[in-house]
């Protein structure tokens, strides 16, 4: 799932248009280059709901959210710092 459609969920579920969910990411299947500046780039504008749920000023609700369960997920405390460093690079980005 890309970082939109994950940002779409999770904002659905804040508002309570949907039932929560926790821990459903498979976080080793997610390639380094969805917390990259280029990527967010791109996806900021991807299906048309952006406006409707406030992608754009909440996306950061989905990333803490895949920050937090990626690290938890982490085989190793290197893994778990790099994700650490990628996720405040992309945090700082958004604001």
């Amino acid at each position: 799932m890309c970082l939109g459609a994950y940002s779409l969920y999770k904002q659905r579920q804040k508002i309570g248009d949907i039932p929560e969910t926790d821990n459903e990411l498979k976080c080793h299947a997610i390639p380094e280059s969805a917390l990259s500046e280029k990527y967010l780039k791109n996806w900021v504008m991807w299906n048309g709901h952006e406006h409707e749920y406030q992608l754009h000023e909440n996306y950061t609700h989905a990333l803490d959210q895949l920050c937090k369960q990626c690290a938890d997920q982490a085989d190793t405390q290197s893994e778990s710092g790099s994700l650490r460093d990628l996720c405040d690079s992309m945090l700082a980005f958004g604001s």
